[in-house]
């Protein structure tokens, strides 16, 4: 062990120093990829910012599906106000405030068909309740995070567009952590919530003395399911619905389980965290126009870059001199930048040159800042619950909607009775009903 500690000793002894040449060429090859990758970061900064900027005439817009009353969540579509919002402005102390003009068409075809999916199947009368469960935490998120971004991205909007471009991704980055953790929250929130529609039914499922199933028509009732039904003032046990309580009871213990352990193992950030960038994925579905062109996001970054020009090379420039001081010492980031100045002062570039007035497309006017007002979509009155629709005799009514509907987020409902039925399990059905009929009177 020590001849080898000793022969290691003897070989770095013999080893030559660099020259300074050598060193100084290496550390040449440690200033120029330290500013390529510099300039790397710096690129991927602002595409962010592009983002985040485009986030923010996103929200002004109001286009989002924020309200769970409207289309896509139901029937009634109410519009947003039809607004230009300004983009690429020229800076604060520019005279006169031009910008471009950027507008969207309401309607995001990835997001509206998951909603509209959501609502066809709440409608339908073959519906079950554990579908129903689901589907209503997924509606109630989707709600909560585009209400979210819309909000807070409203609150950059107003600030300087030079401001975000600067410092838009690191904002933006903490509107998100922010949403991650409000998600978990309104996952916790909807899965507990929900849980009533353990011991729900649909009451449009009905089963003939020949054990076949039959569906009414629209509207969905969706009822409790009761452990004793009276008929004479006595229990019927022929109408007792004991053991879809039971197996309620046992669904309700067995999610609580299950949201323990997706806890327990980071499942529920998990999700969050993917909920979060999916929902700013559908950010980029909406159609737009660019100063009344039809356009796309794609078509935002020449003009971004260039309407930016400025900023981003100042940074680049600052990214050069503090790489030259790092690997090549104190003369080298003087003469850096003694270079950057030449160029912005003699024009030999164009890196510092701003957007002349003849490549100027910004040719109108600023216009306001204010967000896009949206009807909102009235609730019956006659509603008692946050189901769609509304409570009849004690019945929860879900209708395939013409007139304006109420909340569909917090409805219970459902009964796992009813549900292998709807898998096709009449056999099943029968056997235990016959079971029901031999000994739910012991159980009264």
């Amino acid at each position: 062990m020590s001849d080898t500690n000793n022969s290691s000793k003897i070989d770095e002894a013999q080893k030559k120093p660099p020259t300074k040449r050598e060193e100084y060429f290496t550390n040449l090859k440690n200033y120029v990829l330290a500013t390529f990758w510099s300039g790397i970061n710096l690129l991927l900064w602002f595409v962010f910012s592009l983002i985040i900027i485009y986030a923010c005439k996103l929200s002004q817009a109001n286009v989002l599906p924020t309200d769970i009353n409207c289309f896509p969540y139901t029937r009634e579509n109410h519009k947003p106000e039809d607004i230009q919002t300004n983009i690429f402005t020229n800076l604060p102390f520019s005279s006169p405030r031009k910008s471009m003009k950027l507008s969207f068409y309401p309607g995001n075809s990835l997001i509206d068909e998951t909603l509209k999916f959501f609502r066809d199947y709440k409608e339908d009368v073959k519906s079950s309740f554990l579908g129903n469960y689901f589907y209503t935490i997924l509606e109630s998120l989707f709600m909560k995070n585009y209400s979210y971004y819309n909000y807070m991205l409203s609150f950059l909007n107003a600030l300087p567009e030079f401001l975000l471009v600067i410092f838009g991704p690191f904002l933006g980055l903490i509107i998100f952590i922010i949403g991650v953790l409000l998600n978990i929250f309104y996952f916790s929130w909807y899965w507990f919530s929900n849980l009533g529609w353990m011991w729900k039914k649909n009451g449009n499922i009905k089963i003939s003395p020949d054990g076949t199933t039959e569906y009414s028509d629209p509207p969905v009732k969706w009822v409790d399911v009761r452990w004793n039904v009276l008929k004479d003032g006595q229990p019927d046990p022929e109408k007792s619905e004991w053991f879809a309580c039971v197996l309620g009871f046992a669904l309700i213990v067995l999610f609580i389980n299950i949201f323990m352990i997706l806890f327990a193992a980071q499942g529920v950030l998990i999700f969050s965290t993917i909920f979060s960038i999916f929902s700013i994925i559908t950010f980029f579905m909406y159609s737009m126009k660019l100063d009344g062109k039809d356009a796309s996001f794609t078509d935002l970054f020449p003009y971004f870059f260039r309407y930016n020009k400025l900023i981003i090379m100042t940074i680049f420039a600052i990214y050069i001199v503090t790489n030259a001081y790092t690997y090549l010492g104190s003369v080298s980031a003087v003469f850096a930048l003694f270079t950057m100045f030449l160029i912005y002062y003699l024009k030999i570039i164009e890196m510092f040159v701003p957007i002349n007035e003849e490549e100027d497309t910004r040719t109108s006017p600023l216009v306001s800042n204010k967000q896009a007002t949206k009807e909102a979509c009235e609730i019956p009155k006659t509603s008692k619950s946050n189901a769609v629709g509304g409570n009849l005799n004690g019945a929860t009514i879900i209708r395939p909607v013409t007139q304006p509907i109420a909340q569909p987020v917090t409805q219970s409902g459902g009964s796992l009775y009813e549900k292998y039925n709807q898998l096709g399990g009449e056999k099943l059905i029968r056997k235990l009903k016959d079971f029901n009929k031999k000994y739910a009177q012991f159980l009264l």
